[in-house]
């Protein structure tokens, strides 16, 4: 079947579940939507990494590609869960005094929060790179997945997330927090992916395939320079 995406670029960022290794699978989800609109896939993706790697990453797919690239997936967040990344803040607020309508106020300045110690200024660390160097491109951000028990061997024992991590909140605090980065206002064409409740106890693939059965699967339009 024909669709606007077929023959299209895109680019993959994340960690294991996007590694072309397939951890845990046979098949990665990028492969299905290969499949299904006909794209062609460059993944980034790399086992065991976080927000603090999109970056980095990136700028791979900068050096290797330039602009020529259609499309940008980020699937990222579970590990930063796992391994306890503070959340942070959006926004740096500080008070500076300006002059406003004839006069010296102090006012409450709101900065981008970049710092990659934690998962918020990861974001926006990250998504500032994107928009400087892909302002055309659809860029497409899927929120953590839901987590089950999952016993990768030796001490890496990860419990379901109705236990919350070192931390002590739970998945759905990042999840919100991924739904919403700071620069979202600023780039035109960025897309959420929330994965729904009721594929909570599914596997990746039948997250995929259980959304596209509920919700009309519609491709989103390309950006274009108009």
């Amino acid at each position: 079947m024909t669709n606007q995406w077929h023959g299209k670029k895109v680019a993959f960022l994340g960690d294991s579940i996007t590694d072309r290794c397939h951890v845990g699978t046979t098949k990665n989800y990028w492969q299905f939507l290969e499949e299904l609109l006909g794209i062609k896939a460059f993944v980034y993706g790399l086992n065991g990494w976080k927000w603090d790697g999109v970056k980095e990453q990136a700028e791979t797919m900068y050096h290797e590609l330039g602009n020529d690239i259609d499309a940008i997936f980020i699937f990222m967040g579970t590990n930063d869960f796992n391994s306890g990344v503070p959340l942070g803040e959006w926004w740096n607020i500080q008070e500076e005094e300006i002059f406003s309508r004839g006069r010296m106020l102090k006012l409450q300045h709101r900065l981008l929060n970049t710092d990659v110690k934690t998962f918020c200024g990861c974001i926006n660390n990250s998504m500032s790179y994107l928009k400087d160097n892909y302002p055309m491109q659809q860029i497409v951000l899927l929120t953590p997945i839901h987590r089950g028990f999952a016993d990768f061997g030796g001490d890496n024992v990860q419990p379901e997330e109705v236990f919350p991590n070192n931390l002590g909140f739970y998945r759905k605090a990042m999840s919100n927090n991924s739904e919403k980065p700071a620069i979202f206002g600023q780039y035109r064409s960025l897309i959420f992916i929330v994965f729904l409740d009721y594929c909570r106890y599914e596997t990746l693939t039948r997250d995929f395939f259980t959304m596209r059965k509920r919700i009309d699967f519609t491709p989103m339009p390309l950006a274009t320079n108009a």
